[in-house]
């Protein structure tokens, strides 16, 4: 409300897009600097934690649209605590497609948002990538790219080097 913006004269901020439990969220954030989610018996089902990845991503879009650094900060903290989690399966997940699909549209090109998705996601099965390829944002693969081009071996050699002559070779018969 301090900013040059319409609402700080009218004393009100209408979100009319936005899911009422995050923003409910994000305000308790403001003011208790916590991020009050849904409780959840340890170790979370492995649906908990998709889902808590999603409602994260919403709440750090929110953020972002506010422009509150801060916020966007404590998500991003939340973002990583919640990678940590061990599932009732003994599997740490990464964030699932819907968490990028609302992080991407939500947020500018060189978002670290977006960063620590494609970060994240270099962990991910190429099986899994493909599959989805269709519900994922273009921007997002070349994200995945550079993410994977940063986390190359040190010895600088292509995948091509590193691999057998055999790998690139057709079967005679």
């Amino acid at each position: 409300m301090n900013g040059n913006w319409a609402e700080r004269d009218e004393r009100l901020v209408k979100l009319p897009d936005d899911d009422p439990e995050v923003v409910a969220t994000y305000i308790n954030l403001v003011y208790t600097n916590n991020i009050a989610t849904s409780p959840t018996e340890k170790p979370m089902e492995k649906n908990a934690i998709l889902n808590e990845y999603i409602f994260l991503s919403k709440l750090y879009v929110l953020s972002e649209k506010l422009c509150d650094v801060a916020a966007k900060n404590a998500v991003i903290n939340a973002i990583l605590a919640v990678s940590w989690e061990r599932a009732s399966d003994g599997v740490t997940y990464s964030p699932g497609v819907l968490p990028i699909a609302i992080i991407y549209p939500g947020t500018p090109e060189g978002s670290l948002a977006r960063e620590l998705m494609a970060d994240m996601w270099t962990s991910v099965k190429t099986d899994y990538i493909v599959r989805h390829k269709e519900s994922l944002p273009r921007d997002f693969f070349i994200d995945l790219a550079l993410a994977h081009s940063k986390d190359r071996p040190t010895d600088k050699l292509s995948a091509a080097r590193r691999a057998k002559a055999d790998r690139y070779l057709e079967k005679t018969e």
